[in-house]
């Protein structure tokens, strides 16, 4: 029966293989769920504590591909040849990615002769190319995330590196003092201080890292908004492409009623009368030269008409180069903001205009209003419906949005009538 180092490191490397395989499976499989992960960590976990703690044998190696190819094998739910490529992917990572770091390793500490030489040096060194095989995965997998992000992203890749140091460090000195070239009780204060010093760079940056992190569940969750409206919006556009097709087609339909006319077949010319009436609403419809501009202000059109607010507005532009997300960040929410204010106003209203000047794009809205309108800090406090998921961050977003695109925004208010004016570059 093994000794407890043994187990030791026959457990951690088992380990440490498995968080590679699944970090190498699910990074870009998005149809595994948590709970499945969930299970399978848990009988992974029982089988790597079993195959620890039983003796060595010749069959070992067998044992160990067999348990990754299942696990493979279940993860591509069952898709044998899916699962022998990934399983060969990943082995040949595996073994590529240890070969290459125990060769830099042992070139940078110069350990060559200590390697066959005793037992637990070997197992600690193939633990820690175990360790940094994992490590790279992680920097290489998440390194094009970690680069995207803008705000604060010094702070996160300041953490990356000084996990890769510590790592690297902390192998050397644990395979130094093991070797016995190093004396325990000497280079303990440099192993204490260096653990301090990693500690600090940890507590330093975590805050910063925290702040990152806030920032971009607000971005995440302006772009699930911009999502969701950008398809009511194509729905919206669909809708009028039909109402367009309709009146194309409406000599067609004249000509066809007629002939029943003529006929005196009422039951068919009333039959197809109800189909024409069903498929062409009685609607208002805005026209202006961008599809997505006349989604959003027809959809606010009609918000406006169920809430008793009079919506005027005038639009002349001939084309639109101002990206999608940016226009419904900037007029969707200028426009949610307007009628939130107006539909508590017994008359309530909102003037709104889309103006080419020169090389910009003027958005001009006007509304009125009953709310005591506050700032704090420069900002102005939202009064809206605290239920409301995006409360208090909506002109912020345009702002934000605003300032991306290099635009200016001015806002005028009084007691009762609430103006703003935004100038986006629209080089047409």
């Amino acid at each position: 029966m093994m000794n407890r180092m043994e187990f030791y490191f026959s457990f951690m490397n088992g380990l440490f293989c498995f968080f590679i395989m699944e970090l190498f499976m699910t990074y870009n499989n998005k149809d595994i769920t948590k709970s499945k992960k969930l299970t399978l960590r848990c009988y992974y976990l029982i089988f790597a504590v079993i195959y620890a703690y039983l003796p060595s044998s010749n069959l070992d190696l067998f044992w160990s591909f067999l348990s990754d190819f299942i696990y493979i094998y279940i993860l591509h739910s069952f898709k044998l040849k899916k699962s022998l490529i990934s399983f060969l992917k990943f082995q040949i990572y595996l073994l590529g990615s240890n070969a290459v770091l125990l060769i830099f390793h042992t070139y940078i500490i110069n350990d060559s002769a200590y390697i066959g030489e005793y037992k637990l040096y070997d197992d600690y060194k193939s633990l820690i190319c175990s360790t940094m095989s994992y490590l790279v995965l992680c920097l290489f997998l998440y390194g094009k995330r970690l680069l995207a992000l803008h705000t604060h992203r010094i702070y996160s890749i300041t953490f990356s590196l000084a996990s890769v140091l510590a790592i690297f460090i902390l192998s050397i000195l644990s395979l130094q003092l093991v070797s016995g070239r190093w004396n325990a009780g000497e280079y303990l204060p440099i192993i204490f201080s260096f653990v301090f010093i990693i500690g600090a760079v940890f507590l330093t940056t975590y805050n910063q890292m925290i702040v990152s992190f806030e920032t971009q569940l607000q971005q995440k969750q302006l772009i699930t908004k911009y999502e969701l409206e950008r398809k009511y919006y194509d729905d919206i556009d669909e809708s009028l492409k039909k109402q367009a097709s309709l009146r194309h087609d409406f000599n067609n339909h004249l000509i066809v009623l007629n002939g029943y006319a003529k006929k005196g077949d009422l039951g068919k010319l009333k039959q197809y009368l109800s189909k024409i009436s069903a498929a062409n609403a009685e609607t208002r419809f805005i026209q202006t030269a961008n599809p997505l501009i006349s989604s959003i202000l027809n959809a606010k059109a009609a918000d406006c008409a169920q809430k008793g607010i009079a919506f005027d507005y005038s639009c002349s532009f001939s084309a639109v180069s101002i990206p999608d997300f940016y226009l419904i960040t900037i007029l969707g929410n200028i426009l949610d903001n307007a009628v939130a204010a107006a539909e508590k106003m017994a008359e309530g209203f909102i003037q709104l205009s889309l103006i080419q000047k020169d090389s910009f794009l003027k958005i001009e809205c006007r509304n009125n209003h009953c709310e005591v309108i506050r700032k704090k800090d420069g900002r102005f406090i939202s009064t809206k419906d605290p239920a409301d998921l995006f409360h208090g961050i909506g002109i912020k977003n345009i702002q934000d949005a605003v300032a991306s695109w290099n635009g200016t925004m001015d806002i005028q208010y009084d007691s009762s009538i609430f103006s703003i004016v935004v100038l986006l570059p629209n080089y047409v």
